[in-house]
């Protein structure tokens, strides 16, 4: 199996419907000018001549599940169907079976009565109609809490993607690093959706990347790019934001804003979308360079949802709350990216609304996996950092921190550092935040067989030094400090980089070790204050 061409995937999806239909009532072969046309693919990497059911009130084989249609998808993981979605609020979820039945994969769609308001949705739309492991992950999470699928609303999926982020992210590498070849299937599971719940199960007793370890040993460094790449894919990074079909109507984003953002490369290679061969694991192609601080303070989107800036260094499309998104940084190198556009709390700002970009793509030269975060927002508009203490809900997410700080868990990606959990203590002030370690959550290394003795997480601080309203910074959404691990006897040292509302941060760390390369890569956070933004 390969990976997908993310951004040409979805770019192709808006215009056309492949070959391959099916009638709403099952079964291969003849097309239907009835029901809803839906086209998307079955990509933890392309899985060839997989059946494709669309089941009404639970996955497919559980109880209660009525099959609302069937086909074959082609030799790259593609289908397209025509399905008749009955007039009721209950949950539609798409499933995938490969032809050994090995590899089984599930997403959520939404309610049927707002899919049959619809006469065609691809990925676009639904970014879940990409069945996939990311979409697998969320659903294992959601059942091993013992939720029923029946009770599924569009409300809270979304919550789950937020809640959770932390531990949908492992658990989908698991299931691509099965999936995909890269580690070996336990023999002791039926199929890769039976495997994901079980991890998910156990892992709430530990955490889910502990539990993820233990099912596959000898997967961690696998385990540790596939955390990397997945949220850098511009396929699967929407499926982190919302998978299922949004029924409410975006807001009018026509305007002049500033652009302020973070391009952060992975270092690892996207996927070469003409080989039909069998994927191995994230190929890294460089050490990444530092993240890098964007702005474009001329950005103008019109009413036909044309994104251009005066300067030419960004361009791009608007649908709803999805962007194509192209931009081109002060060094000359070229991104082009997929972005779901989120609305910041208005606690978090001042003087007027600001929206949140999450997203990834490639360096359209060297193919890099890049994330990108920013922040869209009027030229008078300014982050409110002490806005988050009103947006707390008081929750210390069971850390230990002081009155006027909120604790929030941290994940590590990356090299060396991956798979650290790390809990902290955010107390917002005028000009940004400061970080300090959970007196109760030390590091504790989640990757069982990789064990790094005397993980001591020391001091983690990120504050810029403006005030509210003043204009010595360009990108005051974007706030830059002091960070260092300690691991044993070597300590990395560096800088950590946060734009407002955004669900990770960035790190570049250099070892007290001389001669040895930085290290580059994320923290991911589960929901917390820092996250309040409206996604629907």
């Amino acid at each position: 199996m390969r990976l997908p061409n993310t951004v040409k995937t979805r770019t192709l999806l808006l215009a056309s419907a492949l070959a391959l239909t099916a009638c709403g009532g099952g079964g291969s072969g003849a097309s239907s000018s009835t029901g809803t046309l839906l086209t998307g693919g079955v990509i933890d990497a392309p899985i060839a001549n997989a059946v494709v059911t669309f089941t009404l009130g639970a996955p497919l084989n559980e109880a209660n599940a009525q099959v609302l249609g069937t086909i074959t998808a082609d030799g790259q993981g593609q289908y397209s169907i025509q399905v008749t979605f009955p007039n009721t609020s209950a949950p539609v979820f798409a499933n995938a079976v490969s032809p050994d039945g090995q590899v089984v994969l599930t997403s959520y769609l939404g309610q049927a009565s707002s899919l049959l308001s619809a006469s065609t949705l691809n990925p676009t739309s639904i970014p879940d109609l990409d069945i996939s492991q990311v979409s697998t992950a969320a659903l294992a999470l959601y059942v091993s809490q013992g939720k029923a699928y029946s009770n599924l609303t569009p409300a809270l999926y979304t919550q789950l993607l937020s809640t959770y982020h932390n531990d949908i992210l492992p658990l989908a590498a698991s299931i691509q690093a099965v999936a995909d070849g890269i580690c070996n299937h336990p023999g002791n599971f039926k199929d890769t959706n039976a495997m994901a719940i079980n991890i998910a199960l156990n892992g709430a007793s530990s955490t889910v990347l502990s539990s993820a370890s233990a099912t596959l040993p000898g997967c961690e460094t696998h385990l540790q790019s596939l955390m990397q790449s997945i949220p850098a894919n511009a396929t699967w990074a929407p499926e982190f934001e919302q998978g299922d079909f949004s029924v409410s109507a975006a807001p009018s984003f026509t305007g002049s804003y500033s652009l302020q953002g973070l391009i952060a490369e992975t270092g690892l290679l996207a996927p070469n979308t003409t080989s039909t061969t069998t994927s191995t694991t994230p190929v890294i192609a460089t050490t990444p360079a530092p993240a890098e601080v964007f702005l474009d303070s001329s950005i103008i989107i019109d009413t036909s949802g044309h994104i251009t800036s005066t300067d030419k260094s960004v361009s791009g499309t608007l649908n709803g709350r999805d962007l194509i998104l192209n931009i081109t940084d002060s060094t000359g190198h070229s991104y082009s990216l997929n972005e779901h556009m989120g609305t910041l709390a208005s606690s978090m700002t001042s003087g007027g609304q600001a929206y949140s970009l999450s997203g990834a793509g490639v360096n359209t030269s060297s193919q890099i996996l890049t994330r990108f975060d920013a922040v869209l927002a009027p030229n008078n508009v300014l982050p409110n950092w002490t806005g988050l203490i009103s947006a707390s809900d008081g929750s210390n997410d069971g850390l230990n921190c002081s009155h006027g700080a909120f604790g929030v868990h941290l994940l590590t990606t990356g090299p060396m550092v991956g798979g650290i959990s790390l809990g902290a203590c955010v107390t917002p002030d005028a000009s940004g935040l400061v970080l300090t370690p959970s007196a109760l959550n030390v590091a504790e290394n989640e990757l069982m067989s990789m064990a790094i003795t005397n993980n001591v997480f020391t001091s983690l601080n990120l504050n810029e030094p403006l005030s509210t309203g003043s204009t010595a910074s360009a990108t005051p959404f974007v706030v830059t400090g002091q960070a260092t691990f300690s691991f044993g006897i070597t300590s990395y040292s560096g800088s950590l980089t946060y734009v407002l509302g955004s669900r990770e941060m960035f790190y570049t760390l250099q070892s007290s070790t001389a001669g040895t390369m930085p290290l580059v890569g994320s923290i991911a956070m589960n929901n917390n204050p820092l996250d309040q933004r409206i996604d629907h």
